[in-house]
């Protein structure tokens, strides 16, 4: 396999990290990435209601 085509996925918890690379691990993880793409909100949607939070928590201190 071509390193440049490669697919590669990342997992980290508390105690270790590994990286898997065989597409029986990998496939399950690019297709909840890539759903987890398509429900996300666009930029300017995400941008209001994090700039909000960061207010509201300005106003709490």
């Amino acid at each position: 396999m071509n390193e440049i085509d490669a697919d590669y996925a990342y997992l980290e918890d508390l105690t270790s990290a590994d990286f898997w690379d065989r597409p029986q691990h990998t496939s399950v993880y690019q297709l909840v990435f890539n759903r987890l793409r398509i429900a996300a909100l666009g930029e300017r949607k995400t941008i209001e209601p994090i700039t909000s939070a960061v207010r509201e928590l300005k106003w709490a201190t």
